[in-house]
């Protein structure tokens, strides 16, 4: 959290979440963007990840949001930011939540932890790096290790989007 006291102004309070680590194993894909036949773009040397119908999706969120006052219920908006989060991140955990683009699923989040904590907050920040995760072939790994449907992962440390925004929900003038 972070309060700011002006001489003669008001008071400024933030909170925020770091390192909130999730991990989508479906319901999740990457097509038709830039660089692919088909989409906007056919051709972009910037794009490496292959199209995907089904993926793996992880990152590490951070945010940060500035309350409406400095009476807000703090806990509670922390609380329900973060369930937010979770929610429309993965959705409930025998149905899940489609994910088309990672960007969208960010938007999502911070849609809903501002619905769900209006009028307390006046915006909020996001941060949402992809974390990657590769095949693991079952040439190289022994038995042992192989999962019943052979779907064996590791991260890499490789390039990867870094996607941020900002958001407020517009208030109403009285």
């Amino acid at each position: 959290a972070e309060v700011v006291k002006s001489r003669g102004g008001g008071t400024r309070v933030m909170g925020g979440i770091e390192d909130l680590i999730v991990l989508k194993t479906t319901q999740s894909s990457f097509e038709c963007f830039v660089g692919c036949k088909g989409g906007h773009v056919e051709h972009d040397e910037w794009t490496t990840l292959k199209e995907a119908k089904d993926r793996l999706f992880s990152t590490a969120v951070k945010s940060y949001w500035t309350y409406s006052s400095d009476t807000a219920p703090f806990n509670d908006c922390y609380d329900k930011v973060k369930h937010s989060f979770l929610t429309r991140f993965a959705g409930d955990p025998v149905k899940g939540v489609p994910s088309p683009a990672a960007q969208q699923t960010q938007y999502q989040m911070c849609l809903a932890a501002l619905e769900a904590n209006n009028p307390h907050l006046a915006d909020i920040s996001i941060t949402t790096p992809n974390l990657h995760y590769n095949p693991l072939s079952s040439l190289v790994t022994p038995p042992s290790m192989h999962a019943p449907n052979n779907d064996v992962f590791y991260p890499i440390d490789g390039p990867s989007g870094y996607i941020t925004s900002k958001a407020a929900l517009r208030r109403a003038k009285m």
